[in-house]
């Protein structure tokens, strides 16, 4: 798959046919003109995603990717717009919580490959290795855990996609570059 680079004046339509979106993501993205109008727009965490999957991202952007994914085990609620609420990693195993502090750590730099190979296969050694993968499965895991508990927050997409926006700034408009 060619990835497209983003830039502010990247069009809708342009993105569209160049990526084959599906329908439904179509008719959503041809109500903009730029792909910077429809991620500012977009509130499906699944669209984000899959937009991030067939643009080139810097190393940076692909760093944040990872740690939202990682935000979002740590912090997605169990009960939606309740201040005082547990979130899903209170519902987590052991095993399951040491795989992330690892995991982070990586990120850091604080951690080596060898250390993150005893959880290889679960969620924290993706968000270690593949970014895009690691936001999709994070958003499946928080949703798988909330089904195991037996509890499912509404609006948990809503909750994905305000944490990848508040870390990840648009992608589509240009980064300001910081004066001397």
């Amino acid at each position: 798959m060619n990835l497209i680079k983003p830039t502010s004046t990247l069009t809708a339509r342009e993105f569209c046919r160049a990526t084959g979106t599906c329908y439904e993501g179509a008719r959503f993205a041809l109500k903009h003109d730029t792909m910077a109008a429809v991620w500012d727009a977009c509130e499906r965490y699944d669209w984000l995603v899959w937009i991030l999957r067939h643009i080139t991202l810097t190393p940076e952007q692909t760093l944040i990717v990872r740690r939202v994914a990682l935000r979002i085990v740590r912090e997605t609620p169990i009960v939606y717009n309740d201040p005082h609420s547990d979130v899903l990693w209170d519902i987590l195993s052991p095993g399951a919580r040491q795989a992330i502090y690892v995991a982070e750590q990586y990120l850091r730099g604080e951690a080596s490959v060898e250390e993150l190979l005893p959880f290889h296969g679960t969620f924290a050694s993706v968000a270690a290795d593949d970014a895009l993968e690691a936001a999709i499965y994070a958003a499946a895991y928080t949703d798988a855990y909330a089904d195991f508990a037996g509890v499912t927050p509404p609006n948990i997409g809503t909750i994905h996609v305000r944490m990848l926006k508040e870390m990840l700034p648009n992608p589509f408009k240009p980064t300001p570059t910081p004066t001397p």
